[in-house]
């Protein structure tokens, strides 16, 4: 995630100045990135908070992470990845509504938030930790 944000700010040089406007802050320059790539960003934050929190080094791989979750659920493969398509794209739908409706980007984004919530808590269980 910060190799993306590094390779693609000196993209826009009025990045800034579209961040920080006259008129005061735009919060839809920063939230709308993040609307687009919440899922990679979930996944990252879950499979970091939940290895950090087991005592394993968040840098190691293993198979924790969201697609792992949803097969140990019962989902196939392809319907693991379905799923996590699906809601990419609803991600990036929401990102066009904020983009469409940039005074309602927080509430939008806060809404986006509690449904990646509520994901994360259902598929927290989906792997069998002891047989790692």
């Amino acid at each position: 995630f910060i190799s993306v944000l590094t390779v693609s700010s000196p993209l826009s040089s009025d990045w800034m100045s579209t961040v920080v406007t006259s008129a005061g802050f735009n919060e839809s320059a920063l939230l709308l990135p993040v609307l687009i790539l919440s899922v990679p960003i979930f996944d990252l934050i879950f499979v970091c908070i939940s290895r950090i929190s087991r005592g394993r080094k968040f840098y190691i791989g293993g198979r924790d992470h969201s697609s792992h979750r949803l097969v140990n659920l019962g989902f196939n493969e392809r319907a693991a990845v379905s799923i996590l398509y699906v809601v990419g794209i609803i991600s990036g739908f929401t990102a066009i509504l904020g983009y469409s409706y940039p005074s309602y980007i927080l509430w939008i984004t806060f809404v986006w938030s509690v449904a990646l919530i509520v994901f994360a808590l259902l598929i927290r269980n989906g792997l069998n930790l002891e047989n790692e």
